[in-house]
């Protein structure tokens, strides 16, 4: 990219010199959000306006202003406008976003606009009016390879004034060559944040009853096995389970234990750091930002074996058994609760350990770090992908 605002390029990937950029999304909290909070809060010399729904968040990073409206709840939203006769809603949604982002971008001509999501991205073609040398990316953490084949055809005349997208795994950027041909598609992993790096990691004995942890959306296609399997454990005395998010469905069995979403990192550390294993969501290919995370702060994972996204939760897909080395967790059948009763039973008697605590960090710090933010600044503000 040749913007004229660049000016010089830090050793870590950030660029530096003034730059401003845009971002949209329909919710201000939430992984998708916690995503891009780490973009801007690792990408210091950029000025960030963020346009969404809700309120700004605690704790928000300094070099961002937000434009927040209230809305409605983007979970329930969003799964009414899942519906492939209701994507529409998806657009309707984001288009006021859109707009007073397009104002901003004719005031400030920022290098970047970047879309949470396929609606936001197709709309944000608007924003170039101010400036022809705005690029417009998509941030895209969902799934479209179930949607019939006319709504994908729409999608990819949609996505044709798009530059490029950052994806979160080889299979989302599978689906999203398709629709996007032509275009830099670049996949990054997941990262956790330098908090859940931080500390000691020790390793202890395991607790009794079996300290399990889940943390985020309780989507039936994320947590119903987890919910399951947790609940018949608790009935027997071997396991407890500490959700952090909302109740699956207003109910407390015994031994669920809600504490409700964390806006503070450290405090979400505690929990990781507090739990013998976390029960990770994952796509065919990658893990959950939890995952990410608990990994990082030294806590082994279980993970079920069907993909934890809606299309691909029929058992029709299922997650390879190496994507968590035995050393720091285990995958799990997602559709027979056999395996993961008896796995975590087993571990709750002290008859084996979910993994090695060590091993954990150090995976995480191979794979999960936040030097994955670099790749994400190449692209969007230097148009070079870094392989």
């Amino acid at each position: 990219m040749t913007d004229a605002h660049i000016t010089s390029h830090s050793h870590d990937g950030t660029p530096q010199g003034g730059l401003t950029a845009v971002v949209v999304t329909p919710a201000l909290k939430y992984g998708s959000w916690s995503w891009f909070e780490d973009i801007i809060r690792h990408s210091p010399e950029v000025s960030w306006v963020v346009v969404g729904y809700g309120s700004r968040p605690a704790g928000a990073p300094a070099n961002a202003r937000f434009i927040a409206l209230p809305g409605g709840d983007y979970l329930k939203v969003g799964r009414l406008a899942a519906r492939p006769w209701l994507l529409w809603l998806n657009f309707a949604y984001v288009l006021p976003l859109v707009v007073i982002a397009a104002l901003v971008a004719l005031r400030r001509k920022p290098a970047v606009v970047a879309g949470n999501g396929i609606a936001a991205a197709s709309l944000l073609p608007l924003c170039r009016l101010g400036s022809r040398r705005t690029r417009v990316w998509l941030a895209y953490h969902g799934a479209i390879g179930h949607l019939p084949g006319g709504a994908r055809r729409a999608i990819r005349l949609l996505l044709m004034p798009v530059a490029g997208a950052v994806c979160n795994s080889v299979a989302n950027e599978q689906e999203l060559r398709a629709v996007m041909p032509g275009r830099s598609v670049v996949p990054v992993a997941h990262w956790a944040d330098t908090t859940f790096f931080c500390g000691d990691v020790r390793e202890r004995l395991l607790s009794s009853p079996l300290r399990v942890l889940y943390v985020g959306r309780t989507d039936p296609e994320k947590f119903s096995q987890c919910l399951r399997v947790c609940t018949t454990l608790a009935h027997e005395g071997l396991a407890e389970l500490t959700v952090v998010g909302p109740p699956a469905d207003g109910s407390t069995p015994p031994g669920i234990r809600y504490v409700g979403y964390l806006s503070s990192r450290s405090a979400l550390k505690d929990w990781y750091d507090w739990a013998d294993v976390t029960w990770a969501p994952a796509d065919v290919d990658y893990l959950s930002r939890p995952g990410v995370e608990a990994l990082a702060s030294g806590c082994p994972v279980v993970v079920s074996d069907v993909p934890a996204v809606g299309g691909k939760c029929d058992g029709s897909i299922r997650i390879p058994r190496d994507l968590v080395p035995k050393t720091v967790g285990a995958v799990v059948d997602g559709m027979d609760d056999s395996e993961a009763l008896a796995l975590l039973g087993r571990w709750a008697t002290g008859a084996g350990s979910p993994g090695d605590r060590l091993a954990c960090r150090a995976f995480a710090s191979d794979k999960f770090s936040s030097r994955n933010i670099g790749r994400i600044n190449d692209a969007w503000f230097w148009g070079r992908p870094s392989s």
